[in-house]
């Protein structure tokens, strides 16, 4: 996330939007708990960046974004709207200040991030372990060890859980197939992808696909 201050330029271009990155433009006042209570949102300072590395939480807040979207457009004469969006927005950045102060527990090594960010952009990319410690500058043993002390994650089982996070995602929210859905998210094998999303979710791709469609239409 990065805040700008009111009067701050900005641009609402995509450079690149092949890369992957996921755009959300919010407009808000500064409510008072935010105010008083986030000791790092600074108003009177032009941007500021603030990077949730946490996979189901960057999934939570992209829905709840959504959520607000939805109701921003298809409901504007809603009683209390204005208020209701005010409230969804100032949850999801007192969530994204709950991860960013989670990770600050673990001081993340800078090749890191980078790597991190280079994956981020393109999750269905090749991202092994030494593609990404190529891409740190580092080599397979120092990236493993930089990665896991400031994620609390093996290389893999980040790439894995990102994956899969984003591809429960998909699998809500679109009706794409498993096939599909399986090489968006960096798995050529269909199958081999829904082995992992079972262990992972204790549910098959298509059966988690069905239950989040019966959930949404309240059957």
């Amino acid at each position: 996330m990065r805040p700008l201050a009111p009067g701050i330029g900005r641009s609402y271009r995509i450079p690149e939007p092949a890369q992957g990155w996921e755009f959300y433009w919010l407009h808000f006042r500064a409510t008072e708990r935010l105010r008083t209570q986030l000791d790092w949102f600074r108003p009177a300072r032009a941007w500021q960046v603030h990077t949730v590395h946490d996979a189901p939480l960057r999934v939570r807040i992209a829905e709840a974004l959504e959520q607000a979207h939805r109701i921003n457009l298809t409901n504007p004469d809603l009683k209390l709207r204005e208020p209701l969006l005010e409230a969804m927005l100032e949850a999801v950045i007192l969530q994204i200040a709950a991860g960013s102060e989670t990770m600050a527990t673990h001081a993340v090594d800078t090749r890191v991030e980078h790597a991190l960010e280079h994956f981020h952009c393109d999750i269905a990319a090749p991202a092994g372990v030494d593609v990404l410690a190529g891409v740190a500058g580092l080599s397979r043993s120092q990236f493993t060890l930089l990665f896991r002390r400031g994620t609390g994650r093996t290389p893999q089982q980040y790439v894995e859980d990102r994956r899969l996070e984003m591809a429960a995602y998909y699998l809500k929210t679109t009706t794409i197939s498993v096939a599909e859905v399986a090489q968006k998210v960096g798995f050529d094998n269909p199958f081999y992808f829904s082995l992992r999303f079972k262990k992972r979710f204790g549910a098959s791709p298509s059966a988690h696909s069905k239950h989040a469609r019966q959930d949404g239409s309240g059957a």
